[in-house]
């Protein structure tokens, strides 16, 4: 059979089939993962197409622009590669008149293309954080969140790029995608205090 597979709209050159299935296992393939829209796709040749779709943080820059018709943005630096979003989005292509400065946007981005597909509005959650699983998930008021997959190792450690350590009991803010997964952490407000367990005694 045909495999094929496009990861924001280009095509992956002699995709090897292991790194997208796992027999006998339901659990997420390789190159797929928190985040990332993965639709499968199969004729009656048995031919199969993957088609992924990852999401991207911006931020904008300023108010919307009447006069210009567009919204400034910047690309938020969250350990993921930057496809080459543009610095603006224009209202002719996406409603984009009810944003704000600093507001946080999701878009897709076709590399095909070279330009953006969707855009839509993040959800931006406040809470306190009740326990946290370094580059893995943050609790905060009772709700476990992970990270998006796009999100580099070392942004999804709580103290990359902090001068204060990140603590249970703190208050935080997060930026989520549309699937709920941490795409930025925006603020922790942290004390920087913190205990070294060197040992331990049996429980009783």
């Amino acid at each position: 059979y045909k495999f094929t597979v496009y990861v924001d709209g280009e095509e992956v050159k002699n995709p090897n089939t292991a790194n997208y299935f796992e027999k006998n296992s339901t659990k997420a393939a390789g190159v797929s993962g928190n985040g990332v829209l993965t639709e499968v796709y199969m004729n009656d040749d048995n031919d199969v197409t993957i088609v992924m779709i990852n999401t991207y943080l911006v931020q904008a820059t300023a108010d919307y622009n009447k006069t210009k018709e567009e919204v400034n943005v910047n690309f938020v630096d969250n350990g993921s590669t930057n496809p080459g979003l543009d610095t603006s989005i224009s209202q002719d292509d996406f409603d984009v008149s009810s944003y704000k400065e600093d507001d946080y946007l999701l878009v897709t981005y076709s590399l095909d293309d070279k330009e953006i597909h969707s855009v839509a509005p993040a959800k931006v959650l406040t809470g306190e954080v009740d326990t946290y699983e370094e580059r893995d998930s943050i609790t905060v008021d009772g709700t476990k969140y992970k990270y998006n997959d796009i999100v580099g190792s070392d942004s999804k450690n709580p103290d990359y790029g902090k001068d204060e350590t990140f603590s249970v009991g703190d208050s935080c803010t997060l930026v989520l995608d549309e699937h709920g997964f941490i795409m930025y952490v925006d603020e922790a407000n942290a004390s920087g205090d913190y205990v070294y367990i060197q040992n331990t005694a049996d429980s009783s």
